[in-house]
């Protein structure tokens, strides 16, 4: 019964979505990938804002899958509650009557399972499309990861190549995607890119390439990670027509979201780097590595919980993942936490700085003896099962508003946890 009335749900939203789309015409961005899709969203976002104010609409929260892009596209930022479902899809159909629209549509488009794509791209074909990264997330659905990164290449499909950016730092792409616009920092072929990059706690800052175009960006972000939103979101705004000017000046006003490598001020002098909003292999090497690479006086700790929807995959990703952290010598401890924790310590025998435990209110328990004055400490986690941002919570500086700074702190939320 349940399937049922999802499917009956699906259609409608989809039916009118589309109806609307194809009434207005509006330019489609899509952006997909394993990782940064929302940052890269969100990078793109200010530039547009900025420059087309509110001929801009764009994906909110995760209203990024079956039922969420078809309520972006109708203009709504949240799903309606169970109750109201039944009026409200009666409703919806007033979209067809409205004769105003936004001119752009961002849409980010979170790939689970196979055919995710050409179902999205039946909604709202794209204009602009962007593949932020095709490495292990969400496989859970998947027969294979190999079958997961195709399903994200297939997004290039529905683009002329000249409207497709794509992560060639990113090896799969890179092996797979013969033209587009490429988008990168290590990669010296790169269309556009980021070089003279100088990380710190007080944000990125480095010299954006587009073409023969060369901008210099500071702004209020923590880690490369970010520096590849900035870019690929530069690569589509220039294509669209925005200044080098303007895409600078976006890009420097740039300041980390909650949950996403947000420095907050912790007790006891403790400065806490906030990335637990989600977490997957390439997210959490970043956002370690970044740790590495940081200049920092103190400790520097890592704080990591388990990586969910990898599938049959998953015990052995998060052994990989354990010995690629452990060749992070510039981390003084390093907390594995949660049911592939025991696995990854015995992947990393003999390295000391290493301590497991099995769930992260057994971790809190311990936090005074783990987690002294002045340290720097990076959490990351999945979200289900895991809201490690309850751990940053009760170590907050007191006087900061859990409510503004972190991520799931809704009533609703709340009430899951």
């Amino acid at each position: 019964m349940k399937q049922l009335i999802l499917k009956i749900i699906y259609k409608r939203l989809a039916d009118v979505a589309k109806a609307v789309i194809n009434k207005h015409q509006p330019v489609v961005i899509a952006i997909t990938g394993s990782v940064g899709k929302t940052s890269a969203k969100e990078a793109l976002v200010q530039i547009m804002r900025d420059k087309f104010a509110d001929e801009v609409r764009f994906t909110k929260g995760n209203l990024n899958a079956e039922i969420g892009i078809p309520l972006t596209i109708l203009g709504y930022g949240e799903l309606p509650s169970k109750k109201k479902w039944p009026a409200f899809l009666l409703k919806i159909s007033k979209h067809l009557k409205e004769e105003n629209f936004p001119k752009y549509l961002i849409l980010e488009m979170g790939v689970e399972r196979p055919g995710d794509i050409e179902y999205f791209c039946s909604i709202a074909r794209p204009t602009f499309a962007v593949i932020t990264a095709a490495t292990p997330a969400h496989l859970a659905n998947f027969s294979s990861e190999d079958e997961m990164k195709k399903e994200k290449q297939k997004l290039a499909g529905y683009v002329g190549k000249d409207k497709l950016f794509y992560n060639c730092d990113d090896e799969y792409l890179s092996d797979n995607i013969t033209s587009g616009c490429s988008y990168g920092i290590h990669n010296i072929n790169s269309m556009i890119c980021a070089s003279n990059i100088e990380l710190s706690l007080d944000g990125n800052s480095y010299t954006l390439s587009l073409g023969d175009k060369k901008i210099n960006i500071k702004n209020g972000q923590i880690g490369e990670q970010m520096i590849y939103a900035d870019i690929a979101a530069a690569g589509v705004a220039d294509a669209i027509g925005v200044t080098a000017k303007e895409i600078a000046d976006s890009l420097n006003k740039r300041k980390s979201y909650n949950g996403r490598m947000n420095l907050l001020p912790g007790k006891n002098n403790v400065l806490i780097i906030d990335d637990s909003y989600n977490a997957n292999p390439a997210s959490v090497l970043a956002a370690a590595t970044t740790l590495h690479n940081l200049k920092y006086n103190g400790r520097k700790i890592l704080v990591l919980g388990n990586m969910n929807e990898l599938g049959s995959e998953s015990e052995i990703i998060h052994i990989e993942t354990a010995r690629m952290i452990s060749d992070l010598s510039e981390l003084d401890s390093i907390y594995f936490i949660g049911p592939n924790s025991q696995k990854m310590l015995e992947a990393v025998k003999g390295d000391n700085r290493v301590v497991i435990y099995k769930t992260r209110q057994d971790f809190e328990k311990h936090l005074n003896e783990n987690i002294l004055p002045g340290d720097l400490v990076l959490i990351k986690a999945s979200q289900n099962n895991n809201y490690f941002e309850e751990l940053v919570k009760i170590m907050l500086k007191e006087g900061v508003d859990p409510k503004d700074v972190l991520v799931r702190q809704s009533d609703d939320w709340l009430s899951k946890k």
